[in-house]
């Protein structure tokens, strides 16, 4: 069954649109040239093909969505399905939070308030918005030559201050 499945055949083709929660959603792959495969599930892992895994996840949602009873989805929100749907919702924030804050610890973890600042602008496309931000979060009491000299080490040569 496991070869079967990633046997499996998926297009890798960009052009088609997904709806996720947050509505309608275009995905590409890394590699444009990957654009006309139609490629197996064990092809995608080794080449990373993700219009392949996005359309695996699609047949996965729609597995799951079939199974639930035609009387619940007629029935509109009754008690039942909201409690479940708000402790699934749950379940989920909890997972992602845990994932987030143990990426957060790891990243940051013993590093001093200087080291920090650095990591963080390093993450970033550095604009004086988002570095005015940053610093001004960080560090509300700095005077305003210690913010200055901040901007002119981390803004690109010749970036407006915008």
């Amino acid at each position: 069954m496991l070869q079967a499945a990633l046997d499996r055949t998926y297009s890798a083709n960009p052009s088609e649109g997904f709806f996720t929660a947050g509505g309608l959603q275009s995905f590409g792959n890394f590699e444009s040239t990957e654009n006309d495969w139609v490629t197996t599930v064990r092809q995608a892992f080794e080449q990373s093909v993700n219009l392949a895994f996005i359309r695996l996840m699609r047949d996965i949602e729609q597995y799951y969505l079939s199974r639930i009873p035609d009387a619940v989805l007629k029935s509109g929100p009754t008690p039942e399905v909201i409690q479940y749907a708000i402790a699934t919702l749950a379940r989920f924030a909890d997972e992602e939070g845990r994932i987030f804050l143990s990426g957060f610890y790891e990243k940051y973890y013993d590093q001093g308030e200087d080291q920090s600042l650095e990591i963080l602008v390093r993450g970033i496309h550095p604009t004086g918005q988002r570095l005015a931000v940053i610093y001004r979060s960080i560090r509300p009491e700095a005077r305003l030559d210690q913010f200055s000299e901040f901007l002119r080490a981390h803004m690109p040569a010749g970036s407006p201050p915008h």
